[in-house]
């Protein structure tokens, strides 16, 4: 998993063919939640498809610039998929489920 730690980080981004971005806070234990469901996302994730992960409280810039570019509400934690650069999928809370993501890309 990429972790984002940068607005810079987010112009490449953007133009990969499929992208997850999961937005994590360490904080809270529906996160917690979601983010064991990401976990298990990754090892049986289709190769070419990129999972990367932002901390919404340590990187607030990054996940609040991400919720600005892709006219996403920001909530966390959250999961939102990208087919070049479109977003064609986002949940939130106890919504973030493996299959339900998979179903998406």
């Amino acid at each position: 998993m990429k972790e984002l730690t940068s607005i810079d980080d987010l112009k490449e981004l953007y133009n990969q063919p499929v992208v997850v971005i999961f937005k994590h806070s360490t904080r809270c234990p529906i996160s917690a939640a979601a983010a064991r469901e990401v976990a298990a996302l990754e090892e049986d994730l289709p190769k070419g498809i990129i999972l990367t992960r932002v901390l919404v409280i340590e990187q607030r810039d990054v996940s609040l610039k991400i919720a600005d570019d892709l006219l996403v509400k920001h909530e966390s934690p959250q999961v939102i998929v990208l087919k070049d650069g479109k977003v064609v999928y986002s949940a939130s809370h106890y919504e973030i489920k493996k299959e339900a993501i998979k179903a998406h890309l």
